[in-house]
């Protein structure tokens, strides 16, 4: 059975009432890498669920974990294959409702891990929003089958 791993999400606010309110709003799910051997480009995976009212932009990623962290997109050519490219940014996520980053769509980009990684570890992603307000989410390291 796949193990759900409910990542806390992490706003730094300015004392507003609203931004605590977006902070309750937004929860992240599944959040996983997929381990590839000899610093190769990895993957990250997870559910961004947006409950309130009012859309959230993400704006890019980052993680100290790893020299760059990127969204990106896997598209299907007119010649059946497909490819990766990078989202055009800001990517927003209506009010009631949420967006998978799943193998074969939507997914973080993450190279040049700065460090040796294994499955069972555990890096923090840093997701930058159009608010100003950052994402911040543990994301679990697993093998290239996602167990």
């Amino acid at each position: 059975m796949r193990r759900l791993i409910q990542a806390t999400c992490l706003f730094v606010a300015v004392g507003s009432s609203a931004a605590t309110a977006q902070a309750e709003d937004v929860e992240v799910r599944n959040a996983w890498v997929r381990w590839l051997p000899g610093g190769a480009p990895m993957a990250g995976y997870f559910v961004l669920e947006n409950s309130g009212q009012d859309a959230i932009a993400l704006t890019g990623a980052s993680s100290a974990a790893y020299g760059s962290a990127s969204l990106h997109e896997t598209v299907q050519r007119d010649d059946d294959n497909t490819s990766m490219q990078p989202i055009d940014l800001p990517l927003k996520v209506a009010g009631q409702s949420s967006v998978r980053f799943e193998p074969g769509g939507y997914h973080l980009m993450l190279r040049q891990p700065q460090r040796s990684l294994s499955p069972g570890d555990r890096v923090r992603i840093e997701f930058a929003t159009a608010s100003g307000r950052p994402v911040q989410v543990t994301f679990a390291v697993r093998s290239p089958t996602g167990e």
